[in-house]
């Protein structure tokens, strides 16, 4: 249940900041430059980065340690539905961020 509850908290906040262009952390920043680049979303880009990161812990995992090292079935969980989510919300909070600001800049 904490697993869950966590994905969806992240894939929200990760939506928000980047729907909202406030300066995300930078691997929110390189993920969304992935997903432009690649004429998808930011949930993709999320998706294909935190894959890249997980590939890349394994490969340093198994040369200095020859084993899996920090990876388990929550992390892939995690990889996997954070995007996800990001990708679910992603159009309705960017939708809802230009329209509040549309409603301030009129007033």
């Amino acid at each position: 249940m904490m697993l869950i509850l966590a994905i969806v908290i992240t894939g929200i906040g990760a939506s928000l900041t980047v729907g909202m262009k406030i300066v995300p952390n930078p691997a929110d920043g390189l993920a969304s430059v992935v997903g432009e680049k690649c004429h998808k979303g930011f949930g993709f880009g999320k998706n294909f980065f935190d894959g890249i990161s997980i590939v890349i812990s394994l490969i340093i995992g198994f040369v200095f340690t020859g084993g899996i090292l920090g990876i388990g079935l929550g992390t892939v969980i995690s990889m996997i539905f954070t995007g996800r989510v990001i990708a679910l919300l992603e159009t309705s909070i960017s939708r809802l961020y230009f329209s509040v600001t549309e409603i301030e800049f009129a007033e």
